[in-house]
């Protein structure tokens, strides 16, 4: 089993020029920037300075600085503008949810500005992204595996199914039938390629002394409930090149970092709790 969930996550990056526009009025007078003018709305400016704040933020995020992206950007700044300027003549400004929105929008931008000014006084080190790098491919190893399995709730509903395979019942059958994870149940509890330490180390453990075709003769038992696993396959497992994680990998301990710091300035902060009514305690 991952160790995170069921379903194998598919991550993706989306940046839309035109929502990034919002964030250049949180404050309600991003066009005060100065500069040039990019264009006006009934007489408002947008200032080149505020579209190229945007584009900085996409090309940070894996964008490139084409001249199609700053078109985006700059007519998604002008559909925001047409769109504030329609929401202030029917005052929706002084509406106090919306109020709430903005001060809101203002917390956000000034947490996230906070985070980034403190990566950029305690960078990381290309060092540490090396480190970082060796430790993931030692607790990958050099191996994959291809397996299925079968998640119950009870151990003896594992032994029964353990018994029912010893007398020669189909393991795709029946984890079609009797699985609870429903990420692989309809693929015979087929899981995709993994390495060891993709899995929870219960189940890693129990799969690497599998060999091929073989399934656990007792139950697995992993924080998610009872398994019986069965090895299908392994393969050769080659780390990509460091340069083309480098990347992923800084952001990542970026992330780290930023959850430490965020940490340590909660438990020097006086938080009290005082509304049971939403569930704090």
């Amino acid at each position: 089993m991952r160790k995170a969930q069921f379903m194998h996550p598919v991550k993706t990056r989306i940046l839309r020029a035109g929502c990034l526009g919002l964030l250049a009025l949180t404050f309600g007078s991003a066009q005060a920037a100065g500069g040039k003018v990019a264009a006006t709305v009934n007489g408002a400016p947008i200032h080149e300075s505020v579209v190229n704040m945007i584009v900085k933020e996409g090309v940070s995020r894996g964008q490139a600085d084409t001249p199609r992206l700053r078109q985006a950007v700059l007519q998604g700044r002008i559909t925001t503008e047409v769109l504030v300027q329609a929401a202030r003549k029917k005052r929706l400004n002084r509406n106090a949810t919306v109020k709430m929105q903005m001060k809101a929008a203002e917390h956000a931008v000034l947490a996230t500005a906070y985070i980034q000014d403190y990566l950029k006084k305690h960078p990381v080190s290309d060092q540490a992204v090396q480190a970082e790098y060796d430790k993931i491919k030692a607790a990958k190893g050099d191996k994959q595996y291809r397996a299925r399995h079968i998640l119950v709730k009870t151990e003896a509903e594992a032994k029964k199914i353990i018994s029912e395979l010893n007398k020669g019942a189909n393991f795709a059958k029946l984890a079609e039938k009797d699985s609870l994870d429903i990420g692989s149940k309809a693929q015979g509890g087929q899981l995709p390629w993994m390495a060891k330490n993709d899995l929870v180390a219960p189940f890693a453990k129990a799969l690497q002394q599998l060999k091929k075709g073989e399934y656990t003769k007792a139950p697995v038992k992993t924080p998610f409930g009872w398994h019986i696993i069965q090895l299908e396959a392994t393969r050769a497992f080659h780390m990509p090149p460091l340069e083309n994680v480098k990347r992923n990998l800084r952001a990542a301990i970026e992330r780290q970092e930023s959850q430490r710091m965020i940490q340590k300035l909660r438990s020097k902060a006086k938080i009290v709790y005082s509304n049971a009514a939403v569930g704090l305690k």
